[in-house]
Parts: C-alpha cells; sequence; structure tokens
C-alpha cells in the first residue's frame, strides 16, 4: 500500500514553482480532462475542485481506487496497451494531463501519437518531465556517479531522460507545438544526491547557477496540435542505452559553461567603467523593492489578523459547543426529516436577525398570514444536483410538441387574425439525403399552413440530393425549388433561395437542420401581438445523429453588445421580406458567417426585434459543422472578424476588431478619444491597510494616466487612517453624518468635476492594467450610461458579471455566468453592474439624479443603473476590467429592510431582459423544472 503514495504531494496553487500546481494551472478551470498517470488523485481532487471533470487512467489497482471518488470515471490498466480511440469513441477531452508519467513509458512518442485522437478541437496536452540536464546530476557525472534512487531525478522506474531539446522533439515529432514552457527550479545541492558544495571549484558551481537548463529540475509544458504535418518519427529521449550519450553531453556543457566563466572574469575589468550608470538603475530597483516589501508585511499583517480571528472563532465556547452538537443533531433530526424543521425555522429566523436586525424578526413573525407559505418552502427538499443536458431532458418532455398539443396549436393557429406568408430559405450542398428529408418533413409538419419552402441547390454531387428536391416539389405546392449548374457557395445558393421567397417574412433554415412542429407558428403568434417587428430569433439546441437534443442556449433578448463578441441570435431567424431587400441579401466573401453579416446590417436598420424564449430549432452536430465542433470552420471566424470590423465602419467608429477569449468570440476595442480626465471616488471609514492596499493597486497596476483619486472619509477615527489621510496625494472629503452610500458618492461625484467617475469600493484591488481603459471606452459612447467590470472573491473565483434584476428573492444579486456558453467573457448589454466597480458618464449620472439617498445601503447602484436605461441609456459589462472585490469587507452585509422594500416597490414587475425567462431566478442559470 506504501507505494500508492510515493508520489503523493499536498498542492499548494499559490506555490508557482510546484509541477503539480502548474499541472492544475495550465489545465485550467471547467475542462474535460483526462489524467494519465494520476497515483492517488491528489491533483484530480484539485482539478474536481476547480469545476473539471476528470477521467483517470491508473495502471496501480490500490492508487486508483484512492483516487477513483475525485474522478467522474476511472479506467484501471495501463496506457501503452490501451487504444485510446476504442476506449473513448466519441469523446473527447478538453485537456489530456501526463503528470511525471512519459519518462515512465516505454513508448511515449506512440502514446502521444494515440492522444491526439481523442483532443477535442483546441485541445491540448499538459505533461511535467523531470530534466536530465539538471546540475546535480552533471556535477555527479564528473565525479563519474550515475546511481538510480527510489525517487527524483534517476527513479529507478524511469525508462527515459530528457532535456530540453529532447522535450521539444519529443512533442515536435509526434505532431505538437509546445506553446507555453514552465520551469521547476531547484539548487544542485537540496536532490538527494549526496554533492557537498565545498567540493567543487566556486567558478563551476557559479557557472552552474547562472544556466536556467541546469537549475531546472521539471519542465512543465502545454502542446497543442500542431497545424504543420508530423515530421519523420524518431525516438525522444535518452533510453538506458543512451546514457553514455548524456553523459558526454553533459561534460561537454560543464566545460562550455567553464569556458565563459573564463571569458567573463577576463572582460570584468572592462565592464567596470559601466557600473556607474547600472548602480544607479540598482538604487531604483531597490528602492521600488522597499516598497513592495513595505506593502508585502502589510498584507502579511493583515492576514495575520485575519488569522488571529479565525483561531479566536475556533477557540471560542460557541465553536466547541457547536462542533459537539452537530453529530448528535444530525442524528436525532437527519435533513430533511420532519424533526430537522424547527432547526430550520430557527436557522432562518437567526439569519433574519443578523442580516436586517431584530426588530425585522419581530416583524416577520407577526406576519402570520405567511407562516403557511414558509412551512411549506422549508420543507421543500434539496435540488437534485443535475447537470444542464439533464434538466433540459426534463426540460423537453414537458414543453416539447406532443400530437394532442399540435392538434391545439393547429386550430390555435387557423384562428390568428394576422396570418402573413412565412418563406423558409434553404440552401442546399451535398447533404445527406437522410437529413436533408428530415429538415424538409420538420417544416411541412408545421402547425402554421401559411408557409413556402424555397430551396436552392448549389451543384449538388452526391447521389440521391436532386431526385430528393424533385420528389418533394411534386409532393407538395408550397416547396419551390431552384438548381444551379455548379456550386457557387453559400451566399450565392441562399441568394438563389431568397430570390424564390414570396412571403412578407422570410425565415433561415439550413439543409441538415430541424424546426420544431411549433417554429412559425410561435413567431407568426408573436406578429400578431406586435406587427411592428422586424426581426425575430429564438432559443436553439443541438440534435446528435440518433435525433437526441441536448445543449440548450436558452438566450438573452436584443443585446447589440453581445452580438458584437458572439453570434448568438443565430437559429431560428426571421426577417421581414423586405428589410433583407433593403440590404441586399447575403453578400458573398463572408461564407461562414453570411447569416452574422446579415443580421449586423439589417440590425442597423431597424430596432423592432425580439427574442421568442422558445426552443424552436435543433442544428444537427453533422461531423465537420459548427455544430459539431467549433474548429471545424476555421475560415468562418474571420469572415465573421470581417464582418464586425465592416460594421463598424458603416456606423462611424473607431474601433478594432480582436480575436475573444474563446474561438468565435471577438473584442470590440472602440479606440478612445483624447485622454479625458477620470476621477475615481472611494468611500471609506477607517480600514487604513484595507484602503492602502486598494489606492496603491491604482496606482502601481493601472496603466491610464489622467486619473485623480478622492477619498470620501465617514467619519474615521482610527490614527492610523488620519495619519494615512495627512499623507494621502489626492483630495480627502468628509462625509462627517450617519453612513450613507448614496448621499457619499453622490458628495463624491459633484466635486469631481470630471466627465466620468468610477464609483469603487475600498476593498478592491486592480488585476488587469488597463481596467480603466476597457470600461472608458465603452462610457464615451453617447448611448452608455454606465460600465461595470468583472470582479472575483479574493479565491479567484467569479464574483460579479453583471446584475440579475429579480434574483435573490425577487430583489437583485451578481452574475454568475458559471460558463455558460462564455458569456459571462463577452462585452454584454446588462440591467445593472455593481458600484463596487462602476464607470458612470457624469452627464448621465446628474440627469437622472444620482444615487437614491433614501437606499442609504442597499440597492442603490441597481436602481441607479434602471433609471439610466429609462433614460434611454445602455448599461454594460466588460470581463476586460478586473479587480479582486472582498465584498463586504467594511460594512458588512446587512441590507435594511426599508432599502429592499423601498427598491421592490419601485421595480415592481421589472423582468430582466438579459436572463432567459426559462431559468431559475435564485439559481442562476439552472432550468426551472
Amino acid at each position: 500500500m506504501e507505494e500508492c503514495f510515493r508520489y503523493e504531494s499536498e498542492v499548494d496553487l499559490s506555490n508557482e514553482n510546484s509541477s503539480q500546481a502548474q499541472l492544475v494551472l495550465l489545465t485550467g478551470n471547467n475542462k474535460r480532462v483526462l489524467e494519465a498517470g494520476p497515483a492517488t488523485g491528489y491533483v484530480t481532487r484539485v482539478l474536481k475542485e476547480r469545476g473539471c471533470s476528470v477521467t483517470g487512467i491508473e495502471v496501480d489497482e490500490q492508487a486508483a481506487a484512492i483516487a477513483e471518488p475525485f474522478c467522474t470515471r476511472m479506467i484501471v490498466g495501463d496506457i501503452e496497451k490501451m487504444d485510446l480511440s476504442a476506449t473513448f469513441g466519441e469523446e473527447r477531452f478538453d485537456v489530456v494531463i501526463y503528470g511525471d508519467v512519459l519518462e515512465h513509458l516505454v513508448d511515449p512518442d506512440r502514446v502521444l501519437e494515440n492522444t491526439r485522437q481523442i483532443l477535442a478541437p483546441g485541445g491540448y496536452v499538459v505533461a511535467s518531465i523531470p530534466n536530465v540536464a539538471h546540475a546535480s546530476l552533471r556535477l555527479a557525472l564528473l565525479r563519474g556517479d550515475f546511481s538510480y534512487t527510489d525517487l527524483g531525478l534517476l527513479d529507478r522506474t524511469h525508462l527515459r531522460f530528457y532535456t530540453r531539446e529532447t522535450v521539444d522533439e519529443l512533442f515536435r515529432t509526434t505532431g505538437y507545438v509546445i506553446s507555453d514552457w514552465r520551469r521547476i527550479v531547484m539548487e544542485p545541492f537540496g536532490t538527494g544526491q549526496d554533492l557537498r558544495e565545498g567540493d567543487y571549484p566556486p567558478f563551476l558551481t557559479a557557472a552552474m547557477r547562472e544556466d536556467e537548463d541546469a537549475l531546472t529540475y521539471q519542465y512543465v509544458v502545454k502542446a497543442s496540435i500542431s497545424e504543420e504535418p508530423v515530421s519523420t518519427r524518431s525516438r525522444s529521449g535518452v533510453g538506458h542505452q543512451g546514457r553514455r550519450t548524456v553523459m558526454s553531453a553533459s561534460l561537454k556543457s560543464l566545460w562550455a559553461e567553464h569556458e565563459r566563466t573564463v571569458a567573463a572574469e577576463r572582460q570584468t575589468a572592462g565592464l567596470r567603467s559601466e557600473l556607474g550608470e547600472a548602480s544607479k538603475q540598482v538604487e531604483g530597483i531597490e528602492q521600488r523593492l522597499e516598497e513592495a516589501e513595505q506593502r508585502l508585511v502589510e498584507a502579511e499583517q493583515y492576514a495575520g489578523a485575519l488569522g488571529h480571528e479565525l483561531n479566536l472563532i475556533h477557540g471560542s465556547i460557541g465553536y466547541r459547543i457547536l462542533k459537539k452538537v452537530r453529530a448528535p443533531v444530525r442524528f436525532l433530526a437527519p435533513p430533511g426529516s420532519p424533526q430537522r424543521l424547527p432547526l430550520a425555522v430557527a436557522r432562518r429566523a437567526l439569519r433574519l436577525a443578523r442580516r436586517r436586525g431584530p426588530m425585522a424578526l419581530v416583524k416577520k413573525a407577526l406576519r402570520v398570514r405567511e407562516w403557511p407559505a414558509v412551512l411549506r418552502n422549508l420543507k421543500r427538499p434539496p435540488p437534485v444536483a443535475m447537470d444542464l443536458n439533464a434538466r433540459y431532458q426534463i426540460w423537453l418532455s414537458k414543453h416539447s410538441v406532443t400530437p394532442e398539443r399540435a392538434e391545439g396549436l393547429r386550430k390555435e393557429a387557423e384562428a390568428l387574425s394576422y396570418r402573413p406568408l412565412v418563406s423558409i430559405v434553404t440552401p442546399v450542398y451535398n447533404p445527406e439525403v437522410s437529413w436533408l428529408r428530415g429538415a424538409i418533413e420538420s417544416v411541412r409538419g408545421q402547425v402554421y399552413g401559411n408557409w413556402e419552402l424555397c430551396l436552392a441547390d448549389d451543384g449538388s454531387t452526391k447521389p440521391g440530393v436532386r431526385d430528393l428536391l424533385e420528389e418533394y416539389s411534386r409532393l407538395d405546392s408550397r416547396i419551390k425549388v431552384a438548381f444551379a449548374e455548379q456550386n457557387g457557395g453559400i451566399s450565392v445558393a441562399s441568394n438563389a433561395a431568397l430570390s424564390l421567397a414570396t412571403g412578407e417574412f422570410v425565415g433561415l433554415l439550413d439543409h441538415d437542420d430541424v424546426l420544431t412542429p411549433d417554429a412559425v407558428f410561435e413567431v407568426v403568434k408573436l406578429l400578431n401581438e406586435r406587427p411592428e417587428l422586424d426581426y425575430v430569433y429564438s432559443d436553439e439546441d443541438k440534435m446528435e445523429l440518433d435525433g437526441s437534443r441536448l445543449d440548450p442556449f436558452f438566450k438573452p433578448d436584443w443585446a447589440p453588445d453581445l452580438l458584437n463578441c458572439m453570434n448568438y441570435v443565430t437559429h431560428f431567424s426571421v426577417y421581414r421580406k423586405s428589410v433583407l431587400d433593403e440590404v441586399g441579401g447575403f453578400r458573398t466573401g463572408f461564407e461562414g458567417s453570411q447569416d452574422f453579416d446579415l443580421t449586423l446590417r439589417v440590425t442597423e436598420k431597424t430596432q423592432n426585434i425580439a427574442h421568442l424564449p422558445l426552443q424552436l430549432y435543433s442544428w444537427r452536430k453533422v461531423p465537420g459543422s459548427a455544430a459539431a465542433s467549433v474548429g471545424a470552420k476555421e475560415y468562418a471566424y474571420e469572415a465573421a472578424k470581417k464582418a464586425l470590423t465592416e460594421a463598424l465602419d458603416r456606423r462611424g467608429l473607431e474601433a478594432e476588431v480582436l480575436d475573444g477569449p474563446n474561438r468565435g468570440h471577438y473584442r470590440v476595442k472602440y479606440a478612445i478619444k483624447g485622454s479625458p480626465k477620470v476621477t475615481i471616488v472611494i468611500p471609506t471609514r477607517d480600514q487604513a491597510p484595507m484602503l492602502r492596499r486598494c489606492v496603491d493597486s491604482i496606482r502601481s497596476r493601472s496603466t491610464y494616466a489622467n486619473y485623480e483619486i478622492i477619498i470620501i472619509n465617514n467619519d474615521s477615527r482610527e490614527a492610523e487612517t488620519l495619519r494615512y489621510f495627512e499623507t494621502f496625494e489626492g483630495r480627502v472629503i468628509d462625509y462627517p453624518h450617519p453612513f450613507n452610500y448614496s448621499a457619499q458618492m453622490n458628495l463624491g461625484v459633484r466635486a469631481a468635476g470630471a466627465d466620468y467617475v468610477i464609483l469603487l469600493n475600498n476593498d478592491t484591488l486592480v488585476i488587469s492594467p488597463d481596467w480603466i481603459e476597457a470600461m472608458l471606452e465603452y462610457g464615451q459612447r453617447p448611448d452608455v450610461g454606465a460600465v461595470g467590470a468583472r470582479l472575483f472573491f479574493p479565491d479567484g473565483q467569479v464574483q460579479h458579471e453583471g446584475v440579475l434584476v429579480g434574483g435573490s428573492g425577487g430583489l437583485a444579486g451578481q452574475m454568475n455566468h458559471g460558463g455558460y456558453f462564455g458569456m459571462g467573457e463577452c462585452v454584454s448589454n446588462v440591467s445593472a453592474v455593481t458600484a463596487a466597480c462602476m464607470l458612470v458618464k457624469t452627464k448621465a449620472y446628474e440627469e437622472v439624479g444620482g444615487l437614491d439617498e433614501e437606499l442609504s445601503v442597499a440597492y442603490n447602484d441597481v436602481d441607479l443603473c434602471l433609471k439610466l436605461r429609462e433614460k434611454g441609456y445602455d448599461v454594460i459589462y466588460t470581463p476586460y476590467a478586473q479587480l479582486s472585490h472582498h465584498e463586504g469587507g467594511t460594512r458588512g452585509h446587512r441590507h435594511p429592510e426599508e432599502d429592499e422594500r423601498r427598491f421592490r416597490t419601485r421595480w415592481a414587475g421589472y423582468r430582466d431582459p438579459y436572463y432567459n425567462p426559462n431559468f431559475d431566478l435564485d439559481h442562476q442559470f439552472r432550468l426551472k423544472l
């Protein structure tokens, strides 16, 4: 059993000089991971905590049993003897990890070659590999020693040995390119080798320490599949038969280092004359280091204070009593049992008293009519943990159109007063005949009958396609078909189909996709309610080849800035035909993103746009299609960037289009006009160390120059804080009144005298140096009133990606997209952003009366944003302004009941348009069932 734990190690992500930490950091969060050789799962456990689903392959049965609880799947076996393609079938992984594994394999080349077949598009390999050129081995070789050990560089189970060059060769010859090298550094005399520094001449040990590779104990690399053809395979690494080569190479390397050292000593005299200027530079660096050390000391003191508080809590009588009574309470009153109800009531009461005060609890208790609802809520069992697709299957069972429901919808469709002809246009080129038949039948199965299907074949050569199209044109008079003699591309074919259309509205359908039976009906039903609409889009999902539906995309309502980041509208899209004619239909040169280009041009002509929050369209996951793989059509991404660039030019906006953090996402980076002054207003009451860290992070990390900082002092009393104010290089404005956040910030904005103001909490720290520019580039737009940032908790978890109005018990809560379609990493329109970090246009701020001073503590920032939206301003969230935020670090989390009641009354009935109504308001991005 001890053999299982021979590599066991605690993973400390704060230790950059740890191969396990670097493996985790290079893997990232929320990834599908295959980990080869997880041992007892010490890395696996951390990956699971970071949202990864991990499949393990472990040859040691005992170790596999220990690691299995942290895996979604554990396979016991030898990876060298496995057929990875057969084992995993269609399953693909975002990351495959080889942590100290490749050196143990007989044929690592073949294993890496096979790994390419199970990587998802954009996937990569992360590996840690020991470096045989480490100084400890070089020095040992000088005395003729190459002794195996139980662990370390000369682990007796190692079959191959690597240097930086042979690591690179290993991946290059197996079809990869290494995009990231990380070095784990270790001194030569601390590796377990029996070496004494005094046994070697100083010039030799000094030369070793100047050589990066000599100090590198392990390499940790990230390698993606290369676009270059794989070169002729040559075995990498050095096996047992090749040790003499390694030894010779090491000796040559040592001698070369010796010669360089001697040459350096000869040059020393000539370099001394240059030391004067260098010394001045060193003095400046030393001064900055002293300042950094001072900040570090303050941070350590703060951490120590927090640790002391934690120790006091753990040592308190209450905590010890709690630990003792927890077990018997769980035994006598298990969670979910009737016996648990009184405890749940007591816990709810204590939480209410702590958050709102004792009087709020008394008032709540007196509202007797609410008792039954509260008890029902407390009795409700906790939600079952299911992923999105599992919940979606339940959702489909409740919302899919059954034959019985279809009959009722047909009658409802026939009773509509407005029944426009809807043309469905479909370009066709060499689809599977069965998929094309499915697409056509999904149109023929529509419960709304006033449609026509316009099919344009673009010179298909696949047998059966033409016959099928001719068959349906004879079968149904509503189906029109045009045939091209030669292939002209999807834009040409789409225009050919569009030329057949005679309907008032046009819907787009790909030749291998499927409409739900109610798709056209739901659009026309909405047009009866809102006949002015020119463009309607719906939600969508994916369809496996077996017909099962998954990966639903429940979209926000119209969000033009989100559209500039990702083509989120896609299918099912229905346009007024006259608007399509006005913009000229589809354009060639945008193939792969021709519908995105069309949407950008249409939405420049009209703002009569609506979203149907219904799943009306299924993308079939055809191999090689965008539905099956985001990397399937690389040319489409370049076409999308071209479409966005031209759209910005047409609108007269000076901006550049950059790649976003995910494939198919883009960043529109607006040029900042001039250098407008930005005033940062920070409220505080004492908390000098926290305030100093906040201000120092602004001054040391911000790249925008034209800003000033105003501190609003709310009756600080501590001597340390008052001393800090005396030396503060900026304005300090006193607010000697009871705490009122709104009044303090209004005072600061009035005093700012700048066109733009950033409201900033004193418990924030700047992460991204261009955070001011990232907000200002949107804030300068005349249509934008406020811009918010992406905030993280101190532990790195996302805290704020906009505000969901209506969440958190019907009030408002900070949004965390949880990675849902990457929307948290996109610039987007939102209902509100938090004033923990909010840039506002001063003119717009004053126009709506600033923050409501009757909302003294809570919801004043959300109220401000909603007032701005009422005035016609947009509120924008940008992920490119990043800060950490210790929420409640100064004032705590208590929300006065008066603030909640006032906010709830003022904005009663508000539905957040940027949050799909199919999602649960209290469990973000989880489907309501």
